[in-house]
């Protein structure tokens, strides 16, 4: 595969969201703190920090606002944001002071009502509230398209499908679009035919990819959808995270295994490798719960990788 490769790509850390809300065991909340803090030292400068969504459904954010407003009391809050499912989420988001939100959509029906509880024009009918209420002055407001590529309920995703959300979302004036691979069932090829569809028709929006590591695609796709152009890529440290309609699934694509790959070619992501390998072992150290992370932790910054050692020569 021969990859057209730019000067810089923007890695966001989703791993205390995507991550922490699939670890079984409660992360106390200066645990929680304590791992944001290690990423944002990294160089991890773009992070969803928590979800703003019901304790009931997912115990483990029932602390999002304490975490949210201890991180925002002590960083600076440019690039952090959090996902939130409907109005009620955004308003707990604009309480807590943050300044970005993302808002999630499943591409097909019935996960959307497995995920949020309510169908895909409805949710649409509140993201189109949220963005025209006078109450929020977000910074940005992202959406994120889950099973852009497929759907544990109905199989492969039609690109027409994709293009129906996409355009739904251009209506409102969203710019910002994360295609989603939630079930790690996404290919390369699928992954170019799609992005290279959706840029075409829509060259004014923005699009990320989030590619869950499922069958080890996770890399592949990556920097197949980098070479199509993207050039934001949604990672978890130590992979940790999964959708929990697909038992079995490895998780999110690892963000210390696609920094390593992009720093070996030269690309340029902004973090430290060896302070990224250092935060994510501690993760899992942290998280208590070893089973929530399909990705064993392998590398040895100060062995096998030294800083600088695999990166292109020239670049």
């Amino acid at each position: 595969m021969t990859v057209d490769l730019p000067d810089s790509v923007r890695i966001v850390e989703v791993a205390p969201r995507d991550g922490f809300q699939n670890t079984r065991a409660f992360i106390p909340t200066g645990r929680k703190v304590h791992i944001i803090e290690n990423l944002l030292e990294a160089g991890l400068k773009e992070m969803q920090i928590g979800s703003f969504v019901s304790a009931r459904a997912i115990p483990q954010m029932k602390d999002a606002n304490d975490v949210v407003t201890t991180i925002l009391s002590r960083h600076d809050a440019d690039g952090l944001s959090v996902l939130v499912p409907n109005m009620n989420g955004a308003r707990r988001a604009a309480d807590a002071g943050i300044g970005e939100i993302t808002y999630v959509i499943s591409v097909t029906e019935p996960h959307n009502r497995a995920n949020v509880k309510r169908g895909v024009a409805e949710s649409f009918d509140e993201l189109r509230g949220i963005i025209a209420s006078p109450e929020f002055r977000f910074r940005r407001i992202k959406l994120d398209l889950a099973t852009a590529f497929g759907c544990p309920f109905e199989g492969r995703t039609p690109q027409s499908l994709v293009l129906e959300r996409v355009a739904a979302a251009r209506e409102m004036g969203i710019r910002d679009i994360c295609l989603c691979d939630t079930i790690g069932t996404a290919t390369p090829k699928q992954t170019r035919d799609l992005l290279e569809l959706l840029g075409g028709s829509c060259p004014e929006v923005t699009f990320r990819a989030h590619f869950h590591d499922t069958r080890g695609a996770g890399i592949a796709n990556s920097l197949t959808a980098i070479d199509a152009g993207v050039r934001i890529i949604e990672t978890s440290a130590a992979g940790i995270g999964g959708c929990p309609f697909a038992p079995g699934a490895a998780g999110n694509t690892a963000t210390e295994d696609l920094v390593f790959v992009l720093d070996a070619m030269g690309v340029n992501t902004g973090i430290d490798l060896s302070k990224l390998i250092r935060a994510a072992k501690d993760l899992v150290r942290q998280i208590e719960d070893p089973g929530a992370s399909g990705h064993l932790i392998h590398l040895d910054d100060d062995k096998l990788f030294p800083p600088g050692l695999y990166r292109a020569a020239g670049r």
